[in-house]
């Protein structure tokens, strides 16, 4: 199983930076060739046959303190316009708190939550991140996407709240690059199944390559450019 431990933690800093730093990761060569060739590929890709085979989604009731930043519909969109059969086999996305899942599997020295008792880290005031913030099951197929959490009093501003949104849709991306990753490199022979870092590595440059071409051009079309974004 994927637990995405290394994704979160990566991307740390640049979330405290925000999304005014997609300006600075444009310019890197190696995302500026990945997108690139992403796009020259989407070019390429023959068309759906019959459309995409869409995922289950399942959002059970959970304490109202637990909140998602992206929507199931949100989710659906950038499901569909992710490359041509990327997704094909999830068996589900399902939307958690995942409060047990997180507690055993985050580090011992990350600190409980005040709200729900979740490791985690306070992102904006009242406001906390889950330590884990995802997972893939290899065995059955499933993303799990875990809530973030708000005390009562917690309010979050727009530019906050679109942040928090583009973070959740890119663990999103994150897990089905694990996904694609599994069910294809078998036949790549790239490496060994159990290669933990070299399949979070993998999954890193895929989700910062369906970023720039898919996650920030919809977060732009539909909720528009905030204020200091630079995409």
């Amino acid at each position: 199983m994927s637990r995405s431990i290394h994704e979160n933690r990566s991307w740390r800093r640049f979330e405290q930076q925000g999304l005014r730093d997609w300006a600075a990761l444009r310019t890197k060569r190696r995302i500026k060739r990945g997108a690139i060739e992403s796009r020259h590929r989407g070019r390429q890709a023959p068309p759906r046959q019959h459309g995409p085979v869409m995922p289950n989604m399942g959002v059970p009731p959970f304490d109202p303190s637990v909140f998602f930043p992206a929507s199931p519909d949100d989710v659906r969109a950038i499901i569909l316009r992710l490359p041509v059969g990327v997704a094909d086999g999830i068996s589900s996305i399902q939307f958690e708190a995942g409060t047990a899942y997180v507690n055993d599997h985050a580090p011992s020295t990350d600190t409980f939550d005040p709200v729900i008792g979740r490791r985690g880290e306070e992102v904006y005031p009242g406001v906390y991140s889950p330590s884990i913030r995802g997972s893939y099951d290899t065995l059955s197929n499933e993303i799990r996407l875990f809530g973030y959490v708000r005390a009562p009093s917690a309010t979050l501003l727009p530019w906050q709240a679109q942040e928090l949104r583009f973070a959740m849709l890119r663990t999103l991306v994150h897990e089905v690059a694990h996904h694609y990753d599994r069910i294809t490199r078998v036949g790549r022979g790239r490496w060994r199944m159990d290669s933990t870092v070299k399949s979070e590595r993998y999954a890193d440059d895929m989700a910062i390559r369906w970023c720039l071409d898919v996650v920030v051009p919809y977060l732009v079309e539909l909720y528009g450019q905030l204020p200091g974004d630079a995409v």
